[in-house]
């Protein structure tokens, strides 16, 4: 094995994707161009939110009951593309995708009943605008429009089918790795224009996804190194040493019920919501690698619903719990993909404070209890000035002790809470 291939292989299994990168400074002297044609492959994890609505009979005094239910999965996409470097630090472009989702709910299985609703794939096209951040690093949006294919349970044994129309928006960091290949992170959000409807059945699904990604592309563009115009010098910040940070990220969240009682809605039921935290940790640096231990405290605050298991009584809850805070300490390890960003993988063990509302279980044996879990992610950071850097990053999160709650149903049943993120935040090294 060749001393490029091996390093290719080192930043691969530091993305999730496979690639890996020369010294940083090698990394500055051979790169591609921003102008051109690019293809590439990507895979990551999918946190989904799918709304549920079963149509009540108004002649009988029946509300609807509105439900969202949640799965997680992987994705693999394959992309095209051409972008264009406009000067100024700024890259413009456009883009087509399939992706691989496979996500499928089965929230009714303990009642005997199969899948409900399901989304294979999804094909989209949208356009993106970045900025140069770096020689080799560019930062930027995206937003546009995917069809999701999508299939609903209809009567006994059917299956609707229908291709959704949907928006997409996210961010990402794209950087040059060696000769003219680069590496991605991406968050995406698609939300869907138009739901599913069954009105034999009185249904209607409303599906949105949050997409975590890292991936490899090809830009065949060779005539032109990437935009340099009123580009800061080279970083002084040598990767070593003490810092803090804040973010804001969005998360899907998912609340599962170990429970068997028949005819029972076991989810796992959903949750989506904008939360904040804060970050400090020490980095030390080895050449290009760089190795690091952080600390991590988010407020949370997702809620989650069921409109059907407590009670059928008018004015009952429908609140069965949230999670309110997480605190974490993970080690990260990175390599320099340039002297200006890094690349790299993060997993921690911490806690998650999880709340069972008292009013939905029996003999109010809810309350809140601070359940051990674990958190595996990954992300890119770039230098924006002398000691500020930005931060993208994508963590599962997932308890290894659930909460033991009392139910009508004489069982008792156990919450797993678990949460999909994508962050963004800035942090600054002393």
């Amino acid at each position: 094995m060749t001393g490029a291939t091996s390093k290719l292989v080192v930043a691969l299994l530091l993305t999730g994707t496979a690639v890996g990168t020369p010294s940083a400074q090698e990394a500055v002297d051979a790169t591609g161009s921003w102008n051109g044609f690019h293809v590439g492959v990507q895979t990551g994890v999918t946190g989904s939110k799918i709304g549920y609505v079963q149509q009540g009979i108004p002649e009988f005094d029946i509300e609807d009951e509105e439900y969202s239910f949640a799965d997680r999965n992987g994705i693999f996409s394959v992309y095209a593309g051409y972008d264009h470097d406009f000067g100024n630090r700024f890259v413009g472009g456009v883009e087509v995708d399939a992706s691989w989702l496979n996500i499928d709910i089965s929230p009714f299985n303990s009642g005997g009943f199969g899948s409900l609703f399901s989304n294979t794939y999804a094909l989209g096209i949208s356009s993106r605008l970045g900025y140069v951040v770096s020689p080799e690093t560019l930062v930027y949006a995206r937003g546009g429009v995917v069809g999701l294919y999508v299939e609903g349970e209809e009567g006994f044994d059917g299956t609707a089918t229908d291709f959704l129309p949907a928006a997409r928006f996210g961010l990402g960091v794209e950087t040059f790795l060696v000769g003219n290949v680069t590496g991605r992170v991406e968050a995406n959000y698609t939300l869907p224009l138009r739901e599913l409807e069954i009105p034999d059945d009185g249904e209607t699904f409303d599906p949105r996804n949050l997409a975590i990604t890292a991936g490899l592309s090809w830009r065949f563009g060779d005539e032109a190194v990437p935009s340099t115009a009123h580009l800061p010098e080279p970083s002084k910040d040598d990767w070593q040493g003490a810092y803090i940070g804040a973010n804001v990220a969005y998360t899907l969240g998912d609340l599962d019920f170990d429970l068997t009682t028949p005819g029972a809605t076991v989810g796992p039921f959903a949750a989506e919501f904008v939360n904040a935290g804060v970050v400090a940790g020490y980095d030390f640096r080895i050449d290009d690698l760089v190795f690091g231990v952080e600390a991590d405290w988010q407020l949370l605050g997702g809620q989650f619903f069921d409109p059907a298991q407590n009670s059928p009584l008018e004015g009952s809850t429908e609140l069965i719990g949230s999670v309110d805070n997480s605190f974490f300490i993970s080690g990260r390890v990175g390599f320099l993909a340039n002297p200006d960003t890094l690349i790299y993988g993060k997993g921690g063990i911490g806690v998650i404070e999880t709340t069972a509302n008292p009013e939905f279980f029996t003999f109010d044996s809810g309350g809140t209890q601070t359940l051990p879990a674990v958190q595996l992610g990954g992300g890119f950071e770039t230098r924006l000035a002398d000691h500020v850097n930005l931060r993208l990053e994508g963590l599962y999160t997932h308890t290894t002790e659930g909460f033991v709650v009392d139910l009508t149903q004489e069982e008792q049943a156990t919450l797993f809470p678990s949460t999909v993120s994508a962050k963004a935040g800035l942090v600054f090294h002393f």
